[in-house]
């Protein structure tokens, strides 16, 4: 067998033994190399499709969690809306226990304070229950 060998001036890489061409690789068919190019073209078609595919299921995931991010912000800033008022009722009664004339807020004012009725559920702990119950793996609905 007979290689041929592309020649370079002294410098650079040899060239692997896989890319070497023997002359009886030359004598082949032309519908093996063609067999070969077809089922090469579909494995990169299907190569290229399953990458698209990956792409794209990244991309819905990443929009997915954005919106999930932007609703679990509103619920933390609900809720600290609400431990602010809390503090602030709490520290209010506590200031009462030192001796001090401090008037505690009336229900009617505690509900107004807070922007919710005590009898009922607040906000935050609605959209809590909103999003347990919107859970796609809740398997009671």
């Amino acid at each position: 067998m007979e290689f041929s060998q592309s020649s370079s001036k002294g410098a650079g890489k040899a060239t692997p033994p896989s890319k070497i061409k023997v002359k009886s690789q030359l004598n082949e068919t032309d519908s093996e190399y063609q067999k070969r190019r077809n089922r090469n073209n579909i494995a990169v078609k299907k190569s290229r499709f399953k990458s698209k595919v990956k792409g794209n299921s990244t991309l819905d995931t990443i929009n997915r969690l954005k919106v999930e991010n932007v609703e679990l912000e509103s619920k933390v800033e609900g809720l600290s809306q609400e431990l602010s008022t809390l503090k602030k009722v709490f520290m209010e009664h506590a200031r009462g226990f030192g001796g001090g004339d401090a008037q505690l807020p009336d229900l009617q004012q505690l509900e107004q304070q807070l922007g919710y009725k005590l009898t009922e559920k607040s906000p935050a702990q609605r959209a809590v229950q909103a999003s347990l119950n919107t859970d796609p793996d809740d398997s009671s609905t």
